[in-house]
């Protein structure tokens, strides 16, 4: 594994769109409440409209994979990489909060509420203890149907680890609506609407833009609730979708889908531990194609944080982070 000096984040150019290609109001935000279990009737999947680009149905459109060798960050143990991403996200919640009063942040379930925890509450760096945390606004990038203080719920996880440690206001913090975790479609499209009232940035085709998604990846290479082979991995018009089949239990569960993940300012994968070393070297020097490796942002800045012993396969080289 070889490690080279550090340089900018993967990054993208915006999508050149055609002249017909003009901005309207987001129809998916006052249509929600129609969304129903009717609209499929094999229970595959139901999605929330997104704003399509043009006025007709967009055809799905091929996925482009990131040039690993500009995104990947080793580091020698999950506190360094704790550290690091505390760092990281103080950078980004103060400019964030400079650009728009804001840091709207999406975070995942996992071992990531633990591992950010470390350097931003439970031992915060110096950059995380200045952070103001009044002016986050955090969202999920998937959620498990369930009650929110199950032990299978994200939300449950991420508040225990880390967000009752921090002062974030709790209306800032939104979560599954609790009286529709028995119907994954009626909740998608409520948590849609409600993504879209919090993010007011929009990219050029009317996506909602997150300052920062935290993502982790399976075993499987499935990231958010996005898995091998599932007809999602192709959804193209949702913001938020509804999942009945999902291949890791629970089954019932709502997950960002690509267009709002990619058209995020800041994406960062965390990736930890000897278990994870297999499929990431057949992702990244294999070429394989996993959920993990198509987000990509479209005009943003992509990191794959990962300690040593998640490296340990790679023969990509990888970076040095510093700020």
């Amino acid at each position: 594994m070889a490690v080279r000096p550090q340089q900018d984040a993967c990054t993208a150019q915006p999508p050149a769109t055609s002249d017909d290609a003009v901005p309207h109001a987001p129809f998916w935000l006052f249509k929600t409440a129609q969304t129903t279990l009717a609209h499929v009737a094999t229970r595959h999947l139901i999605s929330t409209p997104a704003p399509a680009l043009h006025s007709h149905t967009q055809p799905a459109m091929p996925h482009s994979r990131p040039d690993f060798a500009k995104c990947l960050y080793t580091f020698p143990s999950t506190d360094a990489v704790s550290e690091s991403l505390a760092n990281l996200l103080a950078g980004l919640s103060s400019a964030a909060i400079a650009r728009s009063g804001v840091f709207t942040v999406a975070l995942s379930g996992g071992s990531l509420p633990a591992t950010l925890a470390a350097r931003l509450a439970v031992s915060p760096t110096p950059a995380a203890a200045a952070i103001d945390f009044s002016k986050w606004v955090v969202l999920y990038a998937d959620e498990r149907c369930v009650p929110l203080d199950h032990a299978d719920s994200n939300h449950a996880a991420c508040a225990k680890a880390f967000l009752a440690s921090v002062p974030i206001p709790p209306a800032n913090i939104i979560a599954i609506h609790a009286g529709l975790v028995n119907d994954p479609a009626a909740a998608a499209a409520d948590y849609a609407a409600r993504l879209a009232a919090v993010v007011k940035d929009r990219s050029p085709t009317g996506v909602p833009r997150i300052d920062a998604v935290l993502l982790g990846m399976g075993p499987d290479g499935h990231t958010c609730s996005l898995f091998p082979g599932h007809a999602l991995l192709d959804e193209t018009r949702a913001l938020v979708a509804a999942i009945f089949d999902s291949p890791k239990p629970p089954p019932s569960r709502i997950t960002l889908t690509y267009p709002v993940v990619n058209a995020a300012h800041n994406i960062v994968f965390v990736t930890t531990g000897a278990g994870k070393a297999d499929i990431f070297h057949s992702m990244v020097d294999e070429g394989h194609d996993y959920p993990s490796a198509r987000v990509n942002p479209t005009d943003g800045n992509l990191y794959w944080f990962l300690d040593t012993a998640a490296a340990s396969k790679l023969t990509t080289p990888t970076l040095s982070f510093k700020l």
